[in-house]
């Protein structure tokens, strides 16, 4: 029998989150660590990720993670988070802007 497949995370904005996604993948920097959480921001807010990562402030990272509400705000419980510091953020533009 074959194990069910989990859905691809779909890439998102921070601000394009909803709670209605099943699973995403937000590019963003590391703001603020408190505890086993910390602040993504990328250009379009900001949100809260639940994480047992090991992070640091400034980081640029890919997260992917569930969207779920805590005290009626939106935050993302990560499954990975993919440090990217070395993304060379022209050529990634480039290569979004062309559907690839």
């Amino acid at each position: 029998m074959e194990r069910p497949k989990k859905p691809p995370a779909v890439e998102r904005r921070v601000s394009e989150i909803t709670e209605d996604d099943l699973l995403v993948r937000v590019i963003g920097t590391i703001k603020d660590i408190d505890g086993n959480s910390f602040t993504l921001e990328d250009e379009t807010g900001s949100i809260k990720i639940n994480s047992d990562d090991n992070v640091d402030a400034g980081s640029k990272v890919r997260v992917f993670g569930k969207p779920m509400k805590e005290e009626n705000i939106l935050i993302l419980t990560s499954e990975l988070v993919q440090d990217i510091r070395e993304l060379n953020d022209n050529i990634y533009k480039k290569i979004k802007s062309k559907g690839l």
